[in-house]
């Protein structure tokens, strides 16, 4: 493994494909979870009540779950499409991700909040995971050869 470490060739389609993969899951999924409060409220008049709801715990904790969820799928992806270079691919993917996030933030005027912060700090080695999987993948296949 440590050969897919040192590797440093980085694959920008690879890496495109798993940045618009973690934007495009978590932009879904936080369609999903918005609904789910709008569900919730019960009154489509009310937008102060919505806003509350996305800002309770469960909301935000399933909103974190499901983009970490989306950026180990996005690291993952790099790293099936960047043969020896699996894991230099994925963090490209995280890093890539946590800035985007950031500058997003700071686009919209977006306050920071601790599940913000959890979820830029954890960003990167969730992508990282993703890398893992498929190095593990590629390690278990290679032993079953």
């Amino acid at each position: 493994m440590s050969s897919r470490i040192s590797t440093l060739h980085l694959k920008p389609w690879a890496i495109v494909l798993g940045c618009m993969t973690d934007f495009g899951v978590t932009l879904v999924g936080g369609i999903v979870i918005t609904l789910i409060a709008f569900v919730n409220v019960g009154d489509p008049t009310d937008v102060a009540g919505l806003e509350s709801t996305l800002q309770g715990t469960g909301f935000q904790a399933a909103g974190l779950v499901l983009g970490l969820l989306a950026t180990v799928l996005g690291g993952y992806l790099a790293a099936r499409k960047s043969p020896d270079a699996e894991l230099t691919n994925a963090l490209a993917v995280g890093v890539v991700m946590t800035l985007l996030g950031v500058l997003l933030q700071v686009i919209f005027r977006t306050p920071f909040n601790l599940w913000s912060v959890i979820g830029f700090v954890t960003m990167i080695p969730a992508a990282l995971g993703g890398g893992f999987l498929r190095v593990s993948q590629l390690e278990q296949s290679t032993a079953t050869d």
